[in-house]
């Protein structure tokens, strides 16, 4: 399993962040903002994978007092020409404490995240890459 943590990334190092593994970007920011909860994701953030996962892991901080607003995560594959949605999780707010979301979803390729305020932070992803040989053999079986 391969992992990334967030809070290692700079304040201010400029975005998109570009890794071997993913793209990380933040709609209309710049420049990151890290905390010790993360990295910022302020009202929406997209990572995007180099290659296909068949398993993804997100440790996220939602910090909101009012816990009648939720952050939405969509893993998103792709199929025929198009991303298509595999699977959403819906994060309710819990101030300081680390979620961890899991998606078990075959060829995620991308993560899209939306949040009614600034206050959702990504601390860390993991993530296990789909072998060519049970690839292979998915798309055989059909």
């Amino acid at each position: 399993m391969r992992e990334y943590d967030f809070r290692c990334v700079r304040t201010g190092v400029l975005l998109p962040l570009i890794e071997n593994d993913f793209l990380f970007a933040v709609a209309g920011a710049p420049v990151a903002v890290v905390t010790k909860d993360g990295i910022s994701c302020s009202l929406m953030a997209l990572l995007q994978l180099t290659h296909a996962v068949d398993m993804l892991e997100t440790d996220i901080v939602f910090n909101l007092i009012d816990l009648s607003k939720k952050a939405m995560i969509t893993a998103l594959f792709f199929r025929e020409a198009a991303l298509q949605v595999g699977a959403v999780e819906v994060a309710t707010p819990d101030p300081g404490v680390t979620q961890t979301i899991k998606f078990n979803v075959n060829n995620v390729v991308r993560l899209e995240i939306k949040s009614p305020e600034s206050q959702f932070f990504l601390q860390a992803i993991r993530w296990c890459c789909i072998s060519s040989k049970s690839r292979a053999e998915r798309e055989r079986s059909g």
